[in-house]
C-alpha cells in the first residue's frame, strides 16, 4: 500500500506545473488617438465668378446646403457677393457643407399592411474646407463655378476679423501656404512680408504715390541644393480707394502661380460696391 502511494505521488510530482508557467503576454489595448475638433464661428462669402462683377451680372442659382451644427443639421442660405452671418460649428475638420436629399424606399412585398416606407437622408458634400484648428473665427471664400481638389466648390479659408478695415487703409490676406513678399513698382525698397494664412494692414499712401499701383509678388524657390532665390509668382495693378476699405486676398492658382482679388460685400470691406479683380 505504501509503495503504491509512493508511485502515485511520484507521478503527480512529475506532471508539468501549469500553474507556475508565466501567462502569455497580451499586448496592451492601444489608446485611440483623439481626433482634434474645432470650435469656431464661420462665415461664407460667395464669389460668383472670376473677373469683373457688374451689378446686373447674370448669376447662376446656388444649391441649398446644410452643415452639422451643435443643434443638428442647419441650413445655410448662400447668396452671390454676400457673406452669411457667423455660424457656430463644433466638430472635426475639414468643415463640410452638404446638399441633403431624402431617398424613399418602399417596404418589401411581404411587409405587414401599413408598413411605412424607409426614408434615408443622403448627404452630398458641396463645400469642404480645412483651416488651422486654433482659429476661432473663419471666413470661407467660395467660388461656386470652380472645383477644388476634392471635387467640391473651390474655396479658401481666411482669418475672420471682427474689426472693420479703416477707409483708405488696405488689408491683404495670404490664403496660400507659402511665405510671400510683395513690392510696389515705385517702392521696391519697402517690401511687405506676407506670412501663410495671415493678413497684414497698411496705409497705401505711405508705400506708393499712385492710387493705381503695380505690385509684384515673389516667393523663395529651391533651385537645387541649398541655393534658393526669389521668383515672381504674380504681378498686377491694385486700385486703392480713399473713400472705402481696400480688402484683398492672395490665393494659389496652381503650383507656380498666385492671384490677388478684391473682396467686397464682406463686413471687413466696409463696402457694398461691385467687386472686381485687378
Amino acid at each position: 500500500m505504501t509503495s503504491r502511494f509512493a508511485l502515485v505521488l511520484a507521478g503527480f510530482l512529475t506532471l508539468p506545473l501549469a500553474s507556475q508557467e508565466p501567462p502569455p503576454e497580451v499586448p496592451p489595448t492601444p489608446t485611440p488617438t483623439p481626433v482634434p475638433t474645432a470650435q469656431v464661428e464661420f462665415s461664407l462669402f460667395v464669389w460668383p465668378r472670376e473677373g469683373i462683377l457688374m451689378e446686373d451680372a447674370e448669376m447662376k442659382g446656388l444649391p441649398r446646403v446644410f452643415y452639422a451644427s451643435p443643434s443638428g443639421d442647419r441650413r445655410v442660405n448662400l447668396a452671390h457677393n454676400q457673406s452669411t452671418p457667423l455660424l457656430p460649428y463644433r466638430g472635426e475638420l475639414p468643415l463640410v457643407l452638404y446638399r441633403m436629399q431624402e431617398v424613399w424606399e418602399d417596404p418589401p412585398a411581404d411587409a405587414p399592411p401599413g408598413t411605412p416606407p424607409t426614408v434615408t437622408k443622403v448627404r452630398t458634400p458641396v463645400i469642404q474646407q480645412d483651416f488651422p484648428i486654433d482659429w476661432k473665427r473663419v471666413m470661407i471664400l467660395v467660388f461656386p463655378n470652380k472645383r477644388g481638389p476634392s471635387g467640391t466648390m473651390l474655396s479658401f479659408a481666411l482669418s475672420y476679423e471682427t474689426d472693420v478695415v479703416t477707409k483708405g487703409m488696405a488689408r491683404i490676406h495670404n490664403a496660400s501656404d507659402r511665405t510671400l513678399v510683395m513690392q510696389f513698382d515705385d517702392a521696391k525698397d519697402r517690401p511687405l512680408r506676407l506670412d501663410p494664412n495671415k493678413h497684414i494692414d497698411f496705409d497705401p499712401s505711405k508705400l506708393t504715390e499712385n492710387a493705381y499701383s503695380r505690385i509684384f509678388v515673389y516667393e523663395n524657390r529651391d533651385r537645387g541644393g541649398e541655393r534658393r532665390e526669389m521668383s515672381m509668382v504674380h504681378t498686377s495693378k491694385l486700385f486703392f480707394q480713399e473713400d472705402t476699405s481696400n480688402l484683398f486676398f492672395l490665393y494659389p492658382k496652381g503650383k507656380r502661380r498666385i492671384r490677388i482679388m478684391r473682396i467686397a460685400g464682406h463686413p471687413d470691406s466696409d463696402s457694398a460696391v461691385p467687386a472686381s479683380s485687378p
